[in-house]
């Protein structure tokens, strides 16, 4: 299990920064962040701008389960170092935000129909996408099946099982070195 830490983004600014830099201290060097969850707090508010800015300074990665298209465009234009990753694929603006910013990427735990990966991966390559982990809300096939019974080739399959997720986890210093060589990583 790779760790991903999450803050409350309406304590105080001192209190998550604290709490940033315990964790980054433990070795946690990725964030998942549920702010629309958490009072509906704005992704670009200021706790998360400076969360942000944390992340950028370390080169963690951040996953938010929903920014608002002009929040992320905002984050990713102000932080090109970082790797951000919108949860739960869904098309739409997500699409156009992936094709500007070389550094935002989406998992895609979610239900579509059929296609819709083809669509999204025809419009900007299988590089951007990742497969998702929320298998203890969902069956694990909702991540996995939409990848498995795609129409695209091996290496496409590949790189979203794993190889993607495997490069920004190496990257960010986060993926263990017993799993470095099966992505060929050295």
């Amino acid at each position: 299990m790779i760790p991903f830490l999450c803050v409350n983004p309406s304590d105080t600014k001192e209190n998550i920064l604290d709490e940033l830099q315990r964790m980054y201290d433990a070795g946690v060097r990725c964030i998942k962040l549920i702010n629309a969850y958490q009072r509906n707090y704005p992704g670009d508010g200021p706790n998360l701008m400076a969360v942000y800015a944390f992340a950028a300074q370390r080169g963690m990665i951040v996953l938010n389960h929903h920014w608002r298209e002009s929040e992320i465009r905002k984050i990713a234009a102000m932080h090109p170092e970082s790797d951000f990753i919108f949860a739960h694929y869904g098309g739409g603006y997500q699409d156009e935000v992936m094709a500007e910013f070389g550094n935002v990427y989406t998992n895609i735990w979610s239900y579509g129909n059929m296609g819709w990966l083809e669509k999204g991966i025809r419009t900007l390559g299988p590089e951007k996408f990742m497969m998702g982990s929320d298998g203890f809300a969902n069956c694990m096939s909702v991540g996995i099946g939409p990848v498995v019974f795609a129409d695209i080739g091996d290496d496409a399959k590949r790189l979203i099982l794993g190889g993607n997720a495997a490069r920004l986890l190496h990257k960010a210093g986060a993926l263990p070195k017993s799993l470095q060589s099966m992505f060929g990583i050295v």
